[in-house]
């Protein structure tokens, strides 16, 4: 298990220890016995570590796992997209930490579509009228052409 890995090292300083992890985000289902209060689930094997190395673990338990949550599939694209840049490009993202020598900070995001409107997100929209002009033309073209199919008797 990840957590064993991050803590204990058969012939090595554990990661976190040595500083060759800095920060670790866990993303995963903890559920709790209500009779109890035991704790279950992928996220449990962390909480220790969670004490063990205060303020490098970030914690994001999923306490209602069976319902569905776009920003889930979104977060995870973003994450996995965040990664290959930091190997590819040597470019981070959402920063926890200090920023390694030879990386570029490019700031914190959010993935498309989730969190809240700001100025310049709005900005950036206004400044896309060819694009919006577009789009509009497109959507009446297929407008008629489905217009068309519907008014066409079988």
């Amino acid at each position: 298990m990840i957590a064993t890995k991050l803590s204990t090292s058969m012939h090595s300083t554990p990661p976190l220890l040595s500083g060759k992890v800095s920060h670790v985000a866990v993303d995963a289902d903890i559920f709790s016995d209500g009779n109890h209060g035991t704790l279950r689930g992928p996220l449990t094997p962390y909480l220790p570590l969670n004490k063990r190395y205060p303020g490098r673990l970030e914690l994001l338990p999923h306490v209602a796992a069976d319902t569905d949550h776009p920003t889930r599939v979104a977060g995870a694209k973003q994450a996995v997209d965040q990664i290959f840049d930091a190997i590819q490009f040597k470019v981070m993202r959402n920063l926890k930490g200090t920023l390694p020598e030879g990386y570029v900070d490019l700031g914190s995001t959010v993935p498309a579509g989730i969190g809240k409107s700001t100025s310049a997100s709005l900005d950036a929209l206004a400044d896309q009228s060819e694009q919006w002009k577009a789009l509009r033309q497109l959507s009446e073209r297929i407008a008629a052409v489905i217009g068309g199919i519907d008014a066409t008797p079988d």
